[in-house]
């Protein structure tokens, strides 16, 4: 079950620092106004003493209300609560919100045909794909007619190794989660990866929606034909076509385009 929901809980910590974050800034103000010198507390309480002392000369049909309304609360300042510093819909029990987008996603070859031995270069991108900031993928394959490997150097991947970076979902800044479920001996990659500062990089206003997303060399140990595609996965409960993608506010985009399958040989 925690496998099953890993990008999700990725999403709802990096939604939760960042929400720390908006509330560390409002303590600080609270905390500035707080320490202000006490110089109207000092009136009050002289005004205080010397109504104490004539409390004999008071009439008593005096009207109390008048110390009353220093503390009362204005009910218009209420009725507008407070929007969180991330502004993000996110419901009250943490599940992402669903909106439609009309991106895509696919698996894109180098080449579509290839002797025993070579490596294919295969890019997972996406297009068009509105404020990305985090996704997750389930790869599956024929593991006695291809080897999924490192595209640069040839070595096999381990089920714990990360795939290569693409050109999107990489910048340092706003720090990245990994993500890795692989069983490669019976030809499954389950990757993907979230940034964890939403709140900047949704503040600096520069969207991830269209690039490269991971590399993946796919080494041919038998010359025949065979499929590279998305699958549905245990280990993705409730995914589009074997495929997540959220927003930088956490919400799931749905009905996005998946293209698939790449066909080899």
């Amino acid at each position: 079950m925690i496998k099953s929901n890993m990008i999700r809980l990725c999403i709802i910590i990096a939604l939760s620092l960042s929400m720390l974050c908006g509330c560390g800034s409002n303590k600080g103000s609270d905390n500035d106004t707080k320490q202000s010198p006490p110089v109207e507390a000092t009136k009050n309480e002289d005004i205080n003493n010397e109504t104490k002392n004539n409390i004999d000369s008071t009439p008593a049909n005096i009207d109390s209300t008048s110390t009353q309304d220093n503390h009362a609360v204005n009910p218009e300042n209420t009725e507008n609560p407070v929007s969180s510093a991330t502004n993000t819909p996110i419901a009250s029990d943490n599940t992402p919100v669903e909106v439609k987008s009309e991106g895509n996603i696919q698996l894109v070859a180098d080449k579509y045909t290839a002797a025993k031995g070579e490596i294919i270069k295969v890019e997972l991108t996406v297009k068009d794909v509105p404020n990305l900031a985090a996704y997750q993928v389930n790869i599956e394959y024929d593991p006695s007619v291809l080897q999924a490997v490192d595209p640069d150097t040839g070595t096999p991947l381990a089920n714990d190794t990360q795939p290569k970076d693409g050109n999107i979902l990489v910048n340092s800044k706003y720090g990245t989660i990994p993500i890795n479920n692989h069983n490669v001996e019976k030809g499954i990659l389950n990757f993907g990866k979230t940034y964890i500062n939403f709140n900047m990089y949704k503040s600096d206003g520069a969207p991830e929606n269209t690039g490269v997303l991971a590399v993946v060399g796919f080494k041919v140990l038998e010359e025949k034909s065979t499929f590279i595609s998305f699958k549905d996965s245990d280990a993705m409960l409730g995914s589009f076509f074997g495929t997540f993608l959220f927003d930088w506010d956490g919400n799931k985009l749905t009905e996005y385009t998946v293209a698939q399958p790449v066909r080899i040989n």
